[in-house]
C-alpha cells in the first residue's frame, strides 16, 4: 500500500486514520502499564513471605485453573469480543448474540468442570482454591469480551487495574496483619480479586447486557461452536510458543539461562502494552467496518502500531544493558542479544495480535489458527537446535522465528487473497 506514493499521500493517509481509536488504545495502554506494576507488587509480596516452594504453588494452582479455562478464556476474550462488536448497530442482533453467547460460556463452564474434576480427583490435584480460579478467570475474560465488543475501553482498564489493585491490597492486608497467609489463601484472592470489580463496574457503568430466552437459538449456537474451533486450536498452539522455550531451558539445567530469559521476558512487556491494548480495541472496531474497508484499516493501524513500537525500540536498545547491569546486577546480563532478540520477537507478536485481532473480527479465524501452528513448529524446531548450544540466546531466537514464521505465512496469505474478495468479505 505505502509503495510509490508520497509524502503528501503518506501525511493524507495518516489525518485519515481514526485518531479517537488511539486514544482509547492509550487509555487502555495506561491502564494496562498501572495493573502490571501493581501485579508485580503482588508477587513481589508473595516472594517476599513464602519460601519458594510455597510460592511454586500458587503458581502451580493458577496454571491448572488456566489449564481447566483452556476453552472458556478465548471463548470470552475473542469469540464474544468479535459478535458482539460485529451486532452493536443492530439492539435485536445484539440481544440474541448476548443471550447466546452467555448461555454458551455457561454450558461451556460446566462442560470444562464437568471434564476436569474427576480427572483432577483421581490425580489427586482437586483443591478449592483451582476451582475459584477456574471461576475467577472465566468471569475475568467473559467481562473483558463484552466490554472489548462494546469498545469500552474505560472498563476494559478499570477491571484490569482494579483486580491487581485488589489482589495487591488483599494480600498486603492479610501479610500485615495476620501470619494467615498460604498459599491457598494467596491463589482464592487472586482468583476473587475479579468479582467485586466487575460488579461494581456493572452497578455503576454498566454494559448494555439485555437477554432473553426466546432469542435462543440453535442455529446461533452452532455458529458459536463452528466459529470457537480454531480460535482453541490457536490458543493452545500460543501457549505451547510461549512454554517451549522455558521448557526446554528447564530440561537443559540452564537456570541461570532461563532467569535471563524470565527478565527479558519481563522488560520487553512495554511492546507488549502497546499492542495489546490497541488490538484489544481494534477487533471491535474492524467488525464494525464494511468488508471492502477492513484491508485499508489494517494497514493503516499497522502502520501506526509499527511507528509506535519504533520509537519504544529506540529507547530500550539506549537504555536495556544499563538498567539490567544497573538495577539487577551483572549476573542478569547475559548475552545481550538475548534482550535484543527477544525484544524483536515482541514487537512482531504484537503485529501478529493486531493482524489476529483483524482475522478474528473479519471471520478468517483458520487462517489465524493455521499461523500459530505453523509458529508453534518453528519455535519447537529451532528451541530444540539451539537451546543446547545457545542457552538464553537460542530461546530467543527461537522466538523470535516463530514469530516470524506467522507474519511470513500471513504476508503470503494475503499475497495469494489479493485477486479475492477484500479481508472478510465472503462472511
Amino acid at each position: 500500500m505505502w509503495g510509490g506514493v508520497g509524502l503528501g499521500k503518506l501525511k493524507q493517509q495518516f489525518r485519515q486514520f481514526d485518531w479517537s481509536f488511539i486514544r482509547g488504545s492509550t487509555l487502555l495502554s495506561v491502564g494496562t502499564a498501572l495493573g502490571r506494576l501493581l501485579a508485580m507488587g503482588f508477587w513481589l509480596i508473595l516472594a517476599r513471605v513464602f519460601v519458594p516452594a510455597d510460592y511454586g504453588a500458587v503458581q502451580y494452582a493458577i496454571t491448572i485453573g488456566g489449564l481447566i479455562a483452556v476453552a472458556t478464556q478465548p471463548f470470552g476474550q475473542y469469540v464474544l469480543a468479535r459478535y458482539v462488536g460485529s451486532a452493536r448497530a443492530n439492539c435485536q442482533q445484539l440481544r440474541a448474540v448476548i443471550t447466546n453467547g452467555l448461555f454458551f460460556l455457561t454450558a461451556l463452564a460446566l462442560l470444562s468442570l464437568g471434564l476436569a474434576i474427576p480427572i483432577l480427583a483421581a490425580l489427586r490435584q482437586l483443591t478449592f482454591e483451582v476451582l475459584l480460579l477456574f471461576a475467577g478467570l472465566t468471569l475475568y475474560y467473559g467481562y473483558w469480551g463484552l466490554a472489548t465488543g462494546f469498545t469500552a475501553s474505560g472498563q476494559l482498564t478499570a477491571v484490569y487495574v482494579g483486580s491487581n489493585l485488589l489482589q495487591l491490597v488483599m494480600v498486603f492486608i492479610v501479610f500485615w496483619f495476620s501470619d494467615a497467609l498460604t498459599p491457598a489463601l494467596a491463589a482464592a484472592i487472586y482468583a476473587l480479586s475479579y468479582v467485586p470489580v466487575i460488579v461494581a463496574l456493572q452497578a455503576r457503568w454498566p454494559l448494555p447486557l439485555a437477554l432473553s430466552r426466546s432469542d435462543l437459538r440453535l442455529d446461533m449456537l452452532g455458529d458459536l461452536a463452528r466459529f470457537s474451533w480454531p480460535i482453541w486450536v490457536s490458543h493452545i498452539s500460543y501457549m505451547l510458543y510461549t512454554a517451549i522455550p522455558i521448557l526446554l531451558l528447564e530440561y537443559h539445567l540452564f537456570l541461570d539461562a532461563l532467569g535471563v530469559f524470565s527478565l527479558a521476558n519481563t522488560l520487553t512487556a512495554a511492546f507488549t502494552i502497546i499492542n495489546h491494548s490497541i488490538a484489544t480495541l481494534f477487533l471491535s472496531r474492524i467488525s464494525q467496518a464494511p468488508a471492502g474497508q477492513r484491508r485499508l484499516l489494517l494497514l493503516r493501524t499497522l502502520a501506526v502500531v509499527a511507528l509506535l513500537n519504533a520509537v519504544i525500540l529506540a529507547g530500550y536498545l539506549l537504555l536495556v544493558q544499563w538498567v539490567v547491569i544497573g538495577l539487577f546486577g551483572v549476573a542478569y546480563a547475559g548475552d545481550l542479544g538475548t534482550y535484543v532478540f527477544l525484544a524483536l520477537a515482541t514487537i512482531a507478536g504484537g503485529i501478529q495480535l493486531l493482524i489476529t485481532a483483524a482475522l478474528i473480527g473479519s471471520g478468517n479465524v483458520w487462517l489465524e489458527a493455521s499461523a500459530r501452528m505453523l509458529q508453534c513448529l518453528v519455535v519447537g524446531v529451532v528451541a530444540w537446535w539451539l537451546v543446547p548450544q545457545q542457552a538464553a540466546l537460542g530461546a530467543a531466537i527461537a522466538a523470535l522465528a516463530g514469530a516470524l514464521a506467522a507474519l511470513a505465512f500471513y504476508s503470503l496469505a494475503g499475497i495469494y487473497q489479493r485477486s479475492e474478495p477484500p479481508l472478510g468479505a465472503r462472511m
